[in-house]
């Protein structure tokens, strides 16, 4: 049985596009699309497997409308005119690899929902498919820890592989836990604010938040903040915008298909790119190897 592996998408296009962006041909910019497509291949290789799940944020978020705030941080940055450019150009090669590339080479589970991000979606499959030996997510997102009980998590980064059993070994606590312990500490990567003090814990090896979870936190003006009447509604909003997935206006529906891998529609994908690379006897040949061509 193969490993089902679901994808982050703009986790791996930005990585994409931060290692690969000057990339081009015919005057147009091509690395986040080379540097999604080897990702793939790479990942295939590592796993051996060509069960991909694709997962996509909107740009439209549900938890905006209850928290205005959020991921503003990430948006008010200060970007010069080539670098707001640059952004453009690579997001308009996530549309190219969503709409047109994945779909060509038959990949048929490629999903966007309006109003929800990619880890909502990877959540709700991880829910659906409930297979922990044979379901991997593919992200970098600490907010997916709280899903270890129904898949693992593999990091691009870090190049690691991690369950349920490294999660309760590391914080001590069940994954599904997780949520609740955030919404205590906040989310500094989404600008989610939790108590002050108590220190989102994915950041912070001596969060507060999951000192008092554990109740090794029993005093103090951190303790008084979290059980004072504001401690209480502010983690009552936030364990609502971190738990996977949210639960929006819409409800989340996926419905899985079978791929249809053909041998020509990846090579024409490749010419059209000019991806020399994948063109080479050796690495065309695993192509055909790992997606059964």
């Amino acid at each position: 049985m193969k490993k089902t592996l679901i994808i982050d998408c703009h986790n791996v296009g930005y990585s994409s596009f931060y290692t690969f962006g000057e990339l081009s041909y015919q005057e147009k910019k091509t690395g986040v699309i080379f540097g999604f497509l080897r990702q793939i291949f790479n990942l295939a290789k590592k796993f051996e497997t060509n069960k991909f799940i694709f997962c996509w944020d909107s740009r439209k978020s549900y938890r905006k409308l209850i928290y205005p705030e959020y991921k503003e941080s990430r948006y008010n940055k200060e970007l010069t005119k080539e670098e707001l450019r640059d952004l453009k150009l690579a997001r308009e090669q996530f549309t190219t690899l969503r709409k047109d590339i994945l779909p060509r080479m038959g990949f048929n589970n490629n999903f966007m929902q309006v109003g929800y991000e990619a880890d909502d979606l990877m959540a709700k499959l991880a829910l659906d498919i409930n297979d922990v030996h044979w379901t991997t997510l593919v992200t970098s997102d600490k907010d997916l820890y709280q899903m270890l009980y129904e898949c693992s998590i593999y990091n691009l980064s870090t190049k690691k592989e991690i369950d349920w059993k490294w999660f309760t070994d590391k914080y001590g606590i069940v994954c599904y836990e997780w949520s609740d312990v955030k919404a205590i500490g906040g989310c500094d990567s989404d600008g989610v604010k939790g108590i002050k003090g108590a220190a989102d814990p994915a950041k912070s090896e001596s969060s507060k938040a999951l000192s008092y979870f554990k109740q090794e936190l029993t005093s103090g003006i951190i303790f008084d903040k979290i059980q004072s009447k504001e401690g209480k509604r502010i983690i009552k909003r936030n364990k609502r915008l971190i738990k996977l997935p949210f639960e929006g206006k819409i409800p989340i529906k996926l419905e899985l298909q079978e791929d249809n891998f053909n041998k020509n529609s990846f090579i024409d994908v490749f010419v059209d790119y000019d991806m020399q690379s994948f063109l080479k006897k050796e690495a065309l040949d695993e192509w055909i190897k790992l997606f059964d061509l």
